[in-house]
C-alpha cells in the first residue's frame, strides 16, 4: 500500500479505503434521463392558437441555457400582480409556486413599488 505522508490523516484514510459494495438484495434506483412531464397532460391546457413566435423563440433560447433539471411548461410568464401571473399570450394563472417574498407581498405590491421609486429618486444614498 502506498504511503501518503503529505496528506492529512483523514484524507489518506479516504484514499486508502476501498469502496464498499451494496449488500446482497439491495436495489439501486436510477433517476430518469430527463425531467418528468407527466403533469402536463393533466394540468396544462394548450392554447387554442399555436404559441406565438416570441414565445417559441424565448423557449428555444431558454433550452440552450437552462439545465433540464425540471420539466418546464410551454409558456413564458410576462408579468404578475398580487397572486396572479400572466403569460405572453395573456393567459392568467394563480401563482402557487412563488417564493417566500411573493407569498408575503404578492407580485408588484404597490407599497413596495412606491418605496422603491422614492429610494431610486434620491441622490446617491451614501
Amino acid at each position: 500500500m502506498k504511503k501518503f505522508a503529505r496528506l492529512p490523516i483523514y484524507q489518506s484514510r479516504l484514499i486508502q479505503s476501498s469502496p464498499k459494495s451494496l449488500p446482497s438484495g439491495s436495489r439501486c434506483f436510477a433517476s430518469q434521463a430527463a425531467p418528468s412531464t407527466r403533469y402536463k397532460a393533466a394540468t396544462h391546457i394548450p392554447s387554442p392558437q399555436s404559441a406565438n413566435e416570441a414565445t417559441t423563440k424565448t423557449l428555444s433560447r431558454a433550452s440552450t441555457y437552462l439545465l433540464p433539471v425540471y420539466a418546464r411548461p410551454d409558456f413564458v410568464l410576462s408579468h404578475g400582480k398580487g397572486s396572479y401571473v400572466w403569460d405572453t399570450e395573456d393567459r392568467k394563472y394563480l401563482d402557487f409556486s412563488a417564493g417566500i417574498a411573493v407569498n408575503a407581498l404578492g407580485h408588484a405590491d404597490e407599497g413596495v413599488v412606491k418605496v422603491g421609486r422614492v429610494f431610486l429618486a434620491m441622490p446617491h444614498p451614501n
